[in-house]
């Protein structure tokens, strides 16, 4: 179904949501322990960095569960990644501040459960922001990813694995592939803006909630749903890209409804 442009939908979530979300957790940061050059955390508590840190290893290792991490507006750079966490829970990763310039990754969560990343700048990596199962197989489940700029990466924000995660209110734009999601189920991806990259939001996965996102003017695709299933795609902008809107599954697999686009390849998205 191919709407006029004066009927466009874009409902992306409130920004206040987010800065009182940002504001609520910056008082986590008081009492901080300081951080100014390459650290590996293995005590739990309140974390702040205070000076820029670039390094030829991770810069900050987590490697404990409860952990509060404020950048407090510094630029964190490190080989693979600035800020590496892995096989821990109830961590957060608390903006303003940016992990730029690494080598891999700017914020790697590896087999991280029931963790935030909030109101940072994962700009010039590779990959922005990176989930990836751990040693053990441990999936990344129940984060939140809100509110963060992965903008000119090669991809912006990417999930080799993911289950119940969120990812709200992200801007992923100038890239190869803006929101990537190579195996999710049960996620929530919603209101993000994925502008000007090769491929906007890609996803393969199952009962997935794709609502509310802005993919204009990417060179091959707007959103890409393939080989996945049971998934509920509604109230997204997608215009001026390649094809707007693409789903590789047989008809009706997928639920699609109420998108804003102009193409697609199916007559079962409307």
């Amino acid at each position: 179904m191919k709407l006029p442009l004066s009927n466009l939908i874009t409902t992306r979530p409130a920004a206040a949501v987010f800065c009182t979300i940002i504001v609520l957790l910056s008082g986590t940061a008081k009492a901080a322990t300081p951080i100014s050059t390459c650290t590996t955390i293995s005590v739990a508590g309140n974390y702040i960095v205070t000076a820029p840190i670039s390094c030829g290893t991770d810069a900050i290792l987590i490697r404990v569960s409860h952990v509060t991490l404020s950048l407090n507006g510094f630029n964190v750079t490190g080989n693979p990644s600035a800020i590496h966490a892995v096989s821990v829970s109830n961590v957060v990763i608390l903006g303003p501040g940016s992990a730029t310039n690494s080598g891999s990754s700017g914020i790697l969560f590896e087999g991280v459960q029931d963790s935030q990343v909030i109101g940072v700048n994962a700009n010039h990596n590779p990959i922005g922001i990176y989930l990836i199962a751990d040693g053990a197989g441990t999936i990344p489940a129940n984060n939140t990813l809100a509110a963060n700029k992965a903008n000119q990466n090669t991809t912006g924000i990417q999930a080799d694995v993911s289950q119940s995660n969120k990812f709200l209110g992200n801007e992923c734009s100038n890239q190869g592939t803006g929101l990537f999601i190579a195996s999710g189920q049960g996620d929530l991806i919603q209101g993000n803006k994925c502008d000007s990259n090769t491929t906007g939001i890609e996803f393969i996965g199952t009962s997935e909630t794709v609502v509310a996102n802005e993919a204009d003017a990417n060179i091959n695709v707007g959103i890409f749903v393939l080989n996945a299933g049971g998934n509920h795609l509604r109230n997204n902008e997608a215009t001026s890209n390649g094809v707007d809107l693409l789903d590789g599954n047989p008809c009706m697999t997928n639920n699609w409804s109420l998108d804003a686009f102009f193409t697609s390849n199916s007559s079962c998205i409307h």
